[in-house]
C-alpha cells in the first residue's frame, strides 16, 4: 500500500517536471537521505546494545558488585531486579544456590537490592519479629529441657 503511494508520488513528480533527469536526481537524494538516517539509527542501536554487555561483563568479573542499592543485576541475562531468586527460577531454571556457586558467591549472600533488604528489615522490626523469634526459641528450649 505504501509502496503504491510512493510510486504514484514519483510519477506525479516526474509528470510535473520537464526534466526527468532532475526528478531522478531528486529521487536519488531522497533515497540517500533516508538510507543515511537508517544507518545512523542502526549505529545508535548497536551502541546501545553494546553498552549493557560491557556493564554486564564488569559485573560478571566482580559478581558481588551486581548487588546494587536499587537493584540486583542478573549475571545470566543482565536484567535488573529488586529480588533475583524468582527471576532465576522462572527465566533461567536455576536455583539461587546454583547461581551463587556458578558465579563464585558465598551461599549466605542475599540476592536482593540494598533498598529492598532495608525495607524488609524495617518491616520486620516494626512487627517485633526478632522478639517473637526469641520467644519461640526460648519456648522450644523449655520443651526440650523437660
Amino acid at each position: 500500500m505504501l509502496d503504491k503511494e510512493i510510486v504514484q508520488s514519483i510519477i506525479q513528480l516526474v509528470g510535473q517536471r520537464s526534466d526527468i533527469d532532475k526528478a531522478i536526481d531528486d529521487f536519488k537524494k531522497m533515497y540517500n537521505a533516508v538510507s543515511e538516517i537508517m544507518n545512523v539509527e542502526k549505529v545508535v542501536a548497536s551502541e546501545e546494545e553494546q553498552q549493557p554487555m560491557n556493564e554486564l561483563e564488569q559485573f560478571r568479573q566482580n559478581p558481588l558488585s551486581s548487588i546494587q542499592k536499587d537493584y540486583v543485576v542478573c549475571l545470566e541475562c543482565g536484567e535488573k531486579l529488586a529480588v533475583l531468586a524468582p527471576h532465576l527460577k522462572n527465566k533461567h531454571n536455576i536455583s539461587a544456590r546454583d547461581y551463587k556457586k556458578k558465579w563464585g558467591m558465598k551461599l549466605g549472600i542475599k540476592l536482593v537490592s540494598e533498598n529492598y533488604r532495608r525495607k524488609r528489615q524495617k518491616i520486620a522490626r516494626s512487627i517485633n519479629t526478632e522478639e517473637r523469634i526469641q520467644k519461640m526459641l526460648a519456648a522450644k528450649k523449655k520443651k526440650a529441657a523437660k
